[in-house]
């Protein structure tokens, strides 16, 4: 599996409970609901397919047939499509898990969750390039999204952040439940933002160094990583995901 399909891969569960659940719907015509060009395209740009941020299932090169992709790959028609989407949202249950939810929309499918999972990486290749050929997202955001999800897979951001605060990673994820005041746990650490902010680039500096010696990521990967443009806020993600980041309760650079 390539680096590209590594990362569309960690967004296939968060599509199939969003498509069981209600968040995204792959239907006819594009324009009723946010579909899979928008959900994959967000994923390249901010990073948030688990958010399902799609739009109207239209890319600037016009009305984009979101069905169309994942009904073709799987050898059926869109409305045979929607048909067991809907059959598989009517079956689940509020405490099923992701897990669950993907299992039940693959059996609706006649399909095993690998194939399902299979099904969705060539429906994304296709909404990529549809993606990169009506100009809605460029080979440069691409290429930092890939090269992201390969620094993604040796960095662990939260181990980081954990570490700097000095707490464990559960903890860490208990403070986020929590909504703990980020102010609070730098205090606790006692840290200044800056401090912590400088703490998290030389973590990243120094993983970036380790990854490239290891042969993870390419120096050219790094260099991607290194000069991306940093996101203004929440509201301004620009090209990348790489930013002043919100996790924990925690904000940083990283």
């Amino acid at each position: 599996m390539n680096t590209k399909q590594k990362w569309m891969t960690a967004g296939i569960g968060a599509l199939a409970t969003l498509m069981i659940g209600g968040g995204l719907l792959i239907t006819t015509p594009a324009s009723a609901d946010g579909g899979l060009v928008d959900t994959v395209v967000a994923a390249v740009v901010d990073g948030d397919v688990e958010r399902g941020r799609g739009g109207n299932g239209r890319g600037r090169g016009g009305n984009i047939n979101t069905g169309e992709f994942l009904a073709v790959e799987l050898g059926i028609s869109e409305e045979e499509l929607s048909e067991a989407r809907q059959a598989a949202r009517d079956a689940a249950t509020e405490d099923m898990t992701r897990e669950d939810r993907q299992e039940l929309f693959a059996s609706q499918l006649g399909l095993s969750v690998e194939e399902l999972e299979v099904a969705y990486e060539a429906a994304e290749d296709a909404a990529i390039a549809q993606a990169l050929a009506d100009g809605t997202i460029t080979q440069e955001q691409v290429d930092l999204r890939e090269a992201k999800e390969a620094f993604n897979d040796v960095f662990d951001k939260s181990e980081a952040k954990a570490e700097i605060l000095g707490l464990t990673v559960e903890e860490l994820e208990a403070a986020k439940e929590a909504d703990t005041d980020k102010e609070e746990l730098l205090e606790d650490a006692g840290l200044t933002r800056e401090e912590f902010k400088a703490a998290m680039e030389e973590a990243k500096a120094d993983a970036l160094a380790e990854a490239v010696a290891n042969g993870d990521i390419t120096a050219e990967q790094a260099e991607l990583i290194e000069n991306a443009p940093e996101r203004n806020g929440r509201g301004n993600r620009g090209q990348n995901n790489g930013g002043n980041d919100v996790e924990g309760g925690v904000e940083a650079d990283a």
